[in-house]
């Protein structure tokens, strides 16, 4: 039954790690298109966003 505990365990992690992992990317997507979206405001402003 310890290996089963180890089992369960390695798989939360990997669960936590992925949903982590998703999590980023949706937030890097919605950063993105956030950033784009408000360029040319920024642009009047005077503000550059850097290329990347």
């Amino acid at each position: 039954s310890n290996s089963k505990k180890l089992t369960e365990f390695s798989l939360a992690m990997y669960l936590t790690l992925v949903i982590v992992a998703a999590i980023l990317l949706l937030l890097t997507v919605l950063f993105v298109r956030f950033m784009s979206a408000n360029h040319d405001t920024f642009k009047k402003m005077g503000i550059e966003t850097p290329p990347t």
